[in-house]
């Protein structure tokens, strides 16, 4: 009997893999946490190495070369056997070759220091050891909504500069759970923007000190692939959609403000009328 390939999927096939997306998402926060533990650590064994080869750098090559004769001329002295003459000079050589492989070990490692100082408020893409080591892909979408514009500002330079990352985001878009349109964008947004950051921006940079939000390489990907996941979909209804969510963080932001205000209003108003009140008993 002949299996066909073309079965209909169930219910629990869908189960499944929405259980090994979940697990797959997790252990990419766990090597995402790895990797900055792992770098850290590097950094801090890069300094003390530095540090060490700078106090033994600080003897000259020519006297270290003599220390090592005179040492020499004293074991020989003290030796009776050929064969115990022969094995101290080549500790003696293995000793110069390691100090020699320590010396320019540190100096590679202070030059690859001097290479990875970068200005601050950049982020710079580091090397992943244990990822890569396992061949496994970091998550680009950001873990938490970015709070501060300037923090989206580098994550849009870091896809700009690095193709593999680009590629990656699109994998990790095409993945999302939502088959509704509306739904998926809007959520995309929120994934990407909390309200603090988010009403810095808006589709065209209309408003006062708005940016667009249109021009981002982020917004191109994200509406490629829009296109991709919904084809019965156009790119005005992509663009309404994002319009609104934009649109709601600013309304949401000035309700907050009113709130504020009133807030702050409603202790005076109570302070007058005890006032008013007080007058009254007086009188």
């Amino acid at each position: 009997m002949s299996i066909t390939s073309d079965t209909p999927r169930c219910n629990c096939c869908d189960d499944v893999m929405e259980e090994i997306l979940s697990m797959r998402i997790s252990f990419e926060k766990l090597f995402h946490r790895l990797r900055k533990e792992i770098v850290g650590l590097r950094r801090e064994v890069i300094d003390v190495l530095v540090g060490n080869s700078e106090t033994k750098d600080s003897l000259p090559s020519d006297e270290a070369l003599k220390v090592l004769e005179s040492d020499k001329a004293q074991c020989s002295k003290k030796s009776t056997y050929t064969v115990d003459i022969s094995i101290s000079d080549t500790e003696t050589e293995s000793l110069q070759s390691k100090k020699l492989k320590k010396c320019t070990d540190s100096k590679a490692k202070t030059k690859k220091n001097e290479v990875e100082r970068v200005e601050p408020g950049l982020m710079v893409a580091t090397a992943r050891p244990v990822l890569d080591f396992f061949n496994i892909q970091a998550r680009v979408m950001p873990t938490q909504p970015f709070r501060d514009a300037q923090q989206f500002e580098d994550w849009n330079i870091l896809l700009r500069n690095d193709e593999d990352q680009r590629d990656q985001l699109r994998v990790e878009l095409m993945q999302g759970n939502f088959k509704e349109p509306e739904k998926y964008v809007i959520q995309t947004w929120r994934n990407i923007f909390h309200n603090d950051a988010a009403h810095h921006y808006s589709y065209r940079g209309t408003g006062r000190d708005k940016r667009a939000i249109k021009d981002y390489i982020f917004t191109d990907i994200f509406k490629e692939i829009f296109l991709q996941r919904f084809q019965h979909m156009d790119a005005e209804f992509f663009i309404e959609r994002t319009m609104r969510f934009f649109k709601y963080v600013r309304d949401q932001r000035r309700k907050a403000a009113l709130k504020e205000r009133k807030l702050q209003e409603k202790p005076i108003e109570a302070q007058e009328v005890e006032v008013v009140q007080e007058s009254m008993d007086d009188e």
